[in-house]
């Protein structure tokens, strides 16, 4: 087999096992964003669940947030069910979750990078801009 033809196939190869491990991690992190929309927004509409979403997203691209979906979810002191209990998603959530990653709809939130139930009071609030209000959850930027 001459030269070329060698460097062809490994590069194949290479390629190959790049897009595999590619594929495998990018479904990891729509697993920890649907898990994430499931523990904190299943009961909301889809533009809860969406905002949600988007916070997630919005943290990952914000330098002062972890890199990846799931670093960001994974989080210490971000998510209070993230240690607590067994992670869930279902086939909407990781249907919203997919479509959020791969579509990138409109971020419905503007920008948010924090959230909360409105039965709670949480301190860091006050030095937030709030954005917007949707379903059960009040979003706020820096």
């Amino acid at each position: 087999m001459n030269t070329k033809i060698k460097k062809l196939l490994i590069g194949a190869s290479l390629l190959t096992a790049f897009t595999f491990a590619n594929a495998k991690s990018t479904e990891s992190q729509v697993r920890c964003l649907a898990t994430a929309i499931y523990h904190e927004a299943n009961n909301q509409t889809l533009a809860g669940k969406q905002a949600v979403g988007h916070v997630i997203i919005n943290r990952k691209n914000d330098k002062q947030f972890p890199k990846s979906i799931c670093g960001v979810v994974s989080q210490p002191n971000q998510f209070s069910w993230y240690r607590k209990m067994k992670h869930r998603y279902n086939e909407e959530t990781m249907k919203i979750a997919r479509e959020m990653l791969y579509q990138r709809p409109k971020d419905n939130t503007n920008g948010a990078l924090f959230f909360h139930n409105p039965s709670v009071k949480p301190t860091w609030a006050k030095r937030m801009k709030m954005t917007k209000k949707i379903g059960n959850h009040y979003f706020y930027k820096l």
